[in-house]
């Protein structure tokens, strides 16, 4: 009869018998060994410790009392430094209180009472040799499906950053067609972009609310893509008809943005960024708080950026005359408690991260250059 693994090569047929009395281990072993098992045999508790972790056995038959101290103990220990062996425990019928005790902290898996018919010892070996088997083969297969899917979501976490960067780059490259089409104020969006994430960090929203900003203001200008050129670009005065079909790209924008997964609530600066904190805006004519702090926040870096640029139609001013004109506006256009925050970031500090914007730039990276720059001035 052979009790070896074919699947692992582990021997399931090792036997440890633990007991002081030696006629009663030679007794065991010879009843063992007529049925294909292997065993190994010790007295004491510390020979039986040094036995383990020398040899893989796949049961442990253990006397409960041991000259060197109690087998319980032993059987404690094994289980949990060598869970896989298959632990007998055997016993008096008088010392059934901590027998029991030790089967509930599953210490023990078997337990016999002398005397120990050989009928009841083979069967509880062969119980214990399968069990380990299976343990063992367990754990083989637990280990291939831990490999397994530490692949697939390696593979699934580059599929993912792949799609990620193609999104990215669609949008990049969308966003580059729009500030191309309407003005020569190359770099608009992706300006505007990073001081509506300045302003946000002085201004302290909270952190789940970055994506919303990060898109909503890099796409702020999408609803434009349905405004034809002749009002698009015209450099005179709108008419009352183009001026209401201008004002339109914000209903447009909520259109095509509304229903994107994965940019949060990005649709609120296109949709909101023309309403104005004292009433009088476009397009819900909301006022206060009721427009989203998204939008007040991006409303001022969009003006901050369309002051300071060079249309067709005018001259870039100066950071000086740019934040005055914010500044007076505080409580009409502007929220005042964003135009605090606008105040507190510095002419070099805006310098430095329009120069620093690029058509790589993503949320993470934007995100992480803010962070170091705060670092720095700290």
């Amino acid at each position: 009869m052979t009790l070896v693994d074919s699947t692992t090569g582990t021997w399931s047929n090792e036997v440890l018998l633990v007991d002081d009395d030696s006629s009663r281990r030679t007794n065991f072993a010879a009843e063992l060994g007529k049925n294909g098992f292997r065993t190994t045999e010790t007295a004491t508790r510390d020979d039986a410790r040094t036995l383990i972790g020398e040899k893989e056995f796949a049961v442990l038959v253990c006397n409960l009392n041991l000259p060197d101290g109690n087998g319980i103990e032993l059987l404690a220990n094994v289980a949990h430094t060598n869970p896989l062996i298959f632990r007998i425990l055997t016993a008096s019928f008088e010392d059934q209180g901590s027998v029991n005790a030790a089967i509930n902290n599953d210490d023990v898996h078997v337990s016999l009472q002398y005397p120990v018919q050989p009928v009841e010892l083979l069967a509880a070996a062969r119980q214990g040799s399968r069990e380990f088997a299976l343990r063992v083969e367990n754990n083989r297969l637990q280990e291939h499906i831990n490999k397994w899917q530490s692949m697939l979501e390696s593979a699934l976490q580059a599929r993912n950053d792949e799609i990620a960067q193609s999104r990215e780059d669609m949008i990049g490259a969308l966003v580059r067609s729009l500030d191309a089409r309407e003005h020569a104020a190359a770099g608009h969006s992706l300006r505007v972009t990073a001081y509506t994430m300045r302003i946000a960090l002085e201004y302290g929203v909270d952190s789940d609310m970055y994506v919303d900003l990060y898109y909503g203001a890099l796409l702020h200008d999408i609803g434009k893509i349905g405004i034809q050129d002749n009002i698009l670009l015209k450099t005179g005065l709108l008419t009352v008809e183009e001026r209401e079909l201008m004002n339109s790209h914000v209903s447009i924008s909520q259109d095509i943005l509304g229903e994107v997964s994965g940019l949060g609530e990005a649709h609120l600066i296109p949709r909101y960024h023309h309403e104005k904190y004292g009433g009088g805006g476009y397009a819900e004519g909301l006022e206060g708080d009721d427009i989203p702090v998204q939008a007040r926040i991006f409303a001022v870096a969009d003006v901050y950026d369309a002051l300071r640029t060079e249309r067709p139609y005018k001259k870039a001013m100066s950071h000086e005359k740019a934040v005055t004109i914010i500044r007076d506006d505080s409580g009409t256009h502007f929220d005042p408690r964003v135009v605090e925050a606008f105040l507190n970031i510095s002419e070099p500090d805006f310098l430095t991260l329009a120069g620093r914007v690029n058509n790589r730039m993503t949320m993470d990276s934007l995100l992480l250059t803010l962070a170091k720059d705060q670092l720095a001035s700290a």
